[in-house]
């Protein structure tokens, strides 16, 4: 393969890797319910509904008379980052005494 071929064949891999690792992002969203001491935990969620989450999440918790303050949603690079990431916001919420409560939604894509 000469050089220039080579070259091309690099870049139109790290542009399918990058393309690859967009797709692969995932997120969840938290919600904290302070003057009850709780807060609201999402399912993980691939991140391509992302735009939609925070709204959707607070739209979800209105819907089922869950009083909550600002929903804030966080983006990991994969499942299992996002996994980790959750498992260690319920650990903090926790060691700070807040009831945790495992919410089962995902954002519409």
């Amino acid at each position: 393969m000469t050089p220039i071929k080579t070259a091309i064949t690099l870049a139109l891999a790290m542009m399918a890797l990058q393309q690859t690792a967009r797709a692969a992002a995932w997120g969840y969203c938290v919600a904290p319910a302070d003057a009850q001491n709780r807060v609201y935990v999402s399912k993980p969620f691939p991140a391509s509904a992302t735009d939609a989450a925070e709204p959707g999440f607070d739209t979800a918790l209105t819907e089922h008379r869950l009083a909550h303050d600002a929903v804030e949603c966080a983006r990991a690079e994969n499942e299992a980052a996002a996994i980790i990431m959750r498992q260690h916001a319920i650990a903090v919420n926790r060691g700070w005494g807040r009831e945790v409560i495992d919410m089962p939604w995902r954002p519409l894509r």
